[in-house]
């Protein structure tokens, strides 16, 4: 259960970081944190700005786990491609080879 409410939270975070990119250059701060004149204008309650940054936090921290997985498995990837490519370079070498060998015996 716990897992599924976490794989939820990253799919939202997935999904809504255009949404927070695209918030912050409108309003120059991230949402559910009040903004500079908010804070000049109404002052900044310190129990509710820990608990927003906490949030913030935690939000932050899963998508960095979210990240190290997605560039895990990416890596993953580029290793089995390079062992492809590798694969396919020694048999294009050899085929090569062989077909130096069958000019020479032609000569």
């Amino acid at each position: 259960m716990e897992t599924d409410c976490l794989n939820l939270f990253l799919k939202s975070i997935h999904y809504e970081t255009p949404l927070y990119e695209a918030y912050v250059r409108k309003h120059n701060h991230l949402p559910g944190i009040p903004s500079a004149g908010e804070v000049a204008r109404d002052g900044l309650s310190v129990g509710d700005n820990q608990a927003a940054l906490t949030r913030k936090i935690e939000e932050l921290t899963l998508y960095t786990i979210e990240l190290e997985k997605m560039l895990a498995a990416q890596n993953n990837m580029l290793e089995l491609l390079q062992q492809q490519v590798n694969k396919l370079e020694k048999r294009s070498n050899q085929n090569n080879s062989s077909i130096h060998l069958r000019k020479t015996t032609f000569d």
